[in-house]
């Protein structure tokens, strides 16, 4: 009884992700553990931010071919199949809600970043196909520039056959999630800017990252509007802190671009299969029903 009670606490900090309603009825079922959930201000502040959203909306299409949508099944035991079956339907709610807030902040701002989390192993091929699948409607916009993080020695073969085939073999096993957007890019004939040195996240890095953009885009092209598939660090609009060996912090490409121009910028995280935190720090996220893959 003790070892299922921890769990549901555990459980219930961790994910509330519920609806009002649903909230209530779980908390009059359970009573016993609302004192702890209520101590925990990292609960009350993901309750906070979980029901800042409308509790339906129409599908996306784009979205839908990406996330698709888990039947509601009610709560029956705290580790059971059900209970991750309605988590990964309140994740998908929360993407359609955040895709149609992302469109239409799409109609106005000048840049998006999607931030990555694509660290050393493969990538995630559900992250390039959500970004190709949103090109077309960011191209119909009038977003007319993909820059991705990736050797600016590549932009030389932009246009000639072999462009796809040099880039591939850069990438390696990165191509995975960035082949699905270069090639719908490619399709759409919006152009394609390799902008990073690679290497370190250091504010060399960064500064060289962002100094390439503003004058191969911005400075050429002043009403450019331009999406941007990079790591997650260097989407932040705040300093980063280097790593977890070192004490100072990186202003990354993300916040250079913030201050460039005047806030006139949209940050999405796309979460890996756990979840990262400070998924406050950006505008979206989504979950891409990666935590879902076992149900």
């Amino acid at each position: 009884m003790e070892e299922c009670g921890k769990t549901l606490i555990k459980q219930f900090i961790s994910r509330v992700v519920m609806d009002l309603t649903e909230v209530i009825q779980y908390v009059k079922n359970n009573w016993w553990i609302l004192p702890a959930a209520v101590v925990s201000t990292y609960s009350l502040g993901y309750v906070g931010a979980r029901f800042s959203f409308a509790l339906s909306s129409p599908d996306s299409s784009v979205l839908s071919a990406v996330v698709q949508r888990v039947p509601e099944t009610p709560l029956v035991k705290p580790d059971s199949l059900e209970l991750r079956i309605k988590e990964c339907a309140d994740n998908a709610r929360w993407d359609r809600e955040n895709l149609k807030d992302l469109l239409e902040t799409a109609k106005t701002r000048k840049v998006t970043m999607f931030g990555l989390d694509h660290g050393e192993r493969e990538g995630d091929v559900r992250d390039g196909q959500f970004i190709a699948g949103l090109l077309p409607q960011y191209a119909e916009l009038g977003w007319d520039y993909v820059a991705i993080e990736g050797p600016t020695y590549l932009n030389a073969s932009a246009g000639s056959t072999e462009f796809e085939e040099r880039v591939g073999e850069t990438y390696g096993q990165h191509w995975t999630e960035l082949g699905p957007i270069f090639r719908e890019a490619t399709r759409l004939k919006m152009k394609i800017v390799f902008y990073d040195p690679l290497g370190e996240f250091t504010d060399e890095r960064e500064e060289s990252s962002f100094d390439y953009l503003k004058e191969n885009i911005f400075e050429q092209d002043p009403e450019a509007r331009v999406i941007v598939c990079c790591g997650i660090n260097h989407a932040f609009k705040d300093k980063v802190k280097r790593g977890f060996l070192y004490s100072e912090k990186v202003t990354p490409l993300g916040m250079r671009l913030h201050q460039y121009l005047n806030g006139d910028v949209t940050r999405v995280l796309l979460q890996p299969e756990k979840p990262v935190g400070g998924r406050w720090r950006f505008d979206y996220s989504f979950y891409l029903e990666k935590q879902c893959s076992e149900t």
